[in-house]
């Protein structure tokens, strides 16, 4: 996202599932990941579709 890597799914990136990739979205995904913060929206713990519907997608999973 901050690197010039491409996302090809940037519906995953989307950790509060707002429907914008923003710094937040790298915030809590490391929160999470090391400072046991809260877990990303649905469909997490599962692997899955997001079922809120925004403009991000998924061009490979």
């Amino acid at each position: 996202m901050y690197m010039g890597w491409e996302l090809t799914c940037q519906d995953a990136a989307d950790f509060d599932d707002n429907g914008i990739l923003q710094l937040a979205d790298v915030v809590q995904t490391l929160t999470f990941l090391f400072l046991d913060g809260q877990p990303p929206s649905e469909p997490f713990p599962n692997r899955g579709s997001d079922p809120t519907p925004d403009e991000l997608g998924c061009d490979q999973y």
